[in-house]
């Protein structure tokens, strides 16, 4: 399998000036059950945001610079284009589920492309205002494999749903 996986608002914010807008403790949880022992693909912003390499994952990041800072980190691999970075990915322990993880232009590479065939999706109802956008997704081509409904609660202050769309 190869996701992509994101969370936005329901205006399809997914993040302002790079960084997340909400707090959903229980949608970090599923990120990373699905996304533990397998390769993630992100973009250089994405992984800054982040702060570094996720832990328990294979780390790679999408980048036009061809120069990297002298800090980057050893243990994170540095592609130049998504096809490449599939590549590198399938070779990885776990290469069998890659995950996509942002941001929105390498969604909307991800979403362009034949190979990807699922997508987890958590829509948070709330409207968020940012800079960063997750594509539409065309009806035509994906259709909802598995919904969940949740309710805000003490911990997660907005209902929110989960999608796993499954490419037609």
């Amino acid at each position: 399998m190869i996701a992509v996986i994101a969370a936005m608002g329901e205006n399809r914010v997914i993040g302002f000036e790079n960084k997340i807008l909400w707090k959903l403790p229980n949608d970090m949880k599923r990120f990373k059950d699905l996304t533990t022992g397998h390769p993630v693909i992100m973009g250089r912003k994405t992984f800054e945001s982040i702060g570094g390499a996720l832990p328990n994952r294979s780390n790679i990041v999408l980048t036009r610079f061809f120069s990297l800072p002298k800090d980057f980190p050893e243990d994170v691999v540095v592609k130049h284009s998504f096809s490449g970075a599939l590549e590198c990915a399938k070779s990885m322990p776990g290469g069998n589920d890659i995950f996509i993880i942002g941001g929105a232009e390498v969604y909307r590479a991800a979403l362009h492309n034949i190979s990807v065939n699922s997508v987890f999706l958590t829509v948070i109802h709330a409207p968020f205002s940012g800079d960063a956008f997750f594509p539409c997704l065309d009806i035509l081509k994906w259709k909802v494999f598995e919904y969940f409904s949740n309710l805000k609660d003490e911990k997660n202050p907005y209902n929110y749903e989960y999608f796993h769309f499954v490419r037609k």
